[in-house]
């Protein structure tokens, strides 16, 4: 039995095939960089990436992907300007996947290479596919009062259910028969409703309701992790650091958010708490 046999979140990639992966990748990040610089949009490394800056001088050496963090001012207006992109990328969204009002929010982005494309599931619902990526979260405000942090992490996590069936629903692929059974109910009772647009409906409400009045952060795109939250002050200042064969911004609090989210961040962990995204279709197309 291999050693990460029972980590179904975790893939021993082929050496070859990972390096070619996280080179396309710097690729599309080396881009993105260029394009916040011109248009002054302040990013962040975050999440695991942020670790392998700190502690590789670039990714985790297992990490398929990049993830970056914005706060929300500069995360529309980044938005904007990839809208009207047409070169080699494109942008993968709730708003694309779905038809959702302009003035809704959405919790993350990805930016995609056109012509190749990852693939987690099996089955053929193309609301899975999406080329190979990096990741575009954005850093929202949350309350600090108990009662209302507890319904605002509440309502996000109503927001992604909603969302998650919906997925279900239009792919007919479920992780258990309750969710089957409330799937196909929600197909039958509201089939003519845009659930997902309903559902940032809410979510962009929520948000709205505190942006500018609170001095803590969470990710709402990323999980578990709008749990953990931290201050404002720490995404203050961008810190310049070695990330592979180029330069990266870290945020200047980046310990404290490290610390928030993975405690001993320094610490290598063992085979079975690694994570990467275990893709079963990796297609580099013309790169």
């Amino acid at each position: 039995m291999s050693m990460n046999e029972n980590n179904t979140n975790y893939k021993d990639y082929d050496p070859d095939t990972l390096k070619h992966l996280q080179t396309v990748i710097m690729d599309i990040f080396k881009d993105f960089i260029e394009i916040c610089d011109e248009n002054d949009i302040q990013y962040f490394l975050h999440a695991g990436t942020t670790i392998g800056a700190v502690r590789h001088g670039g990714f985790i050496p297992w990490d398929d992907e990049i993830d970056v963090a914005m706060l929300r001012e500069d995360y529309e207006k980044l938005l904007k300007i990839l809208d009207k992109e047409n070169g080699k990328y494109y942008i993968s969204n709730l708003k694309k996947r779905f038809k959702i009002d302009d003035d809704n929010y959405t919790p993350k982005t990805l930016l995609c290479l056109k012509n190749t494309k990852l693939k987690q599931q099996e089955q053929e619902c193309t609301l899975y596919d999406f080329g190979i990526y990096i990741d575009i979260n954005v850093l929202d405000e949350i309350p600090e009062k108990k009662i209302e942090r507890f319904l605002f992490i509440k309502t996000v996590y109503f927001v992604k259910f909603l969302i998650f069936l919906t997925h279900s629903v239009e792919c007919d692929v479920y992780t258990s028969k309750t969710n089957e059974f409330i799937g196909h109910r929600i197909k039958f009772l509201f089939g003519h409703f845009n659930i997902p647009n309903i559902a940032l409906k809410i979510f962009t409400k929520l948000i709205k309701k505190y942006q500018g009045k609170c001095e803590m952060l969470c990710s709402p795109g990323e999980g578990v992790w709008i749990e953990r939250d931290f201050h404002k002050s720490c995404f203050n200042q961008a810190l310049k650091v070695k990330f592979e064969d180029t330069c990266a911004n870290i945020p200047v609090g980046y310990d404290e958010v490290l610390k928030v989210f993975y405690g001993n961040y320094m610490e290598i962990p063992p085979i079975s708490e690694r994570f990467n995204h275990n893709w079963k279709i990796i297609d580099f197309g013309e790169y």
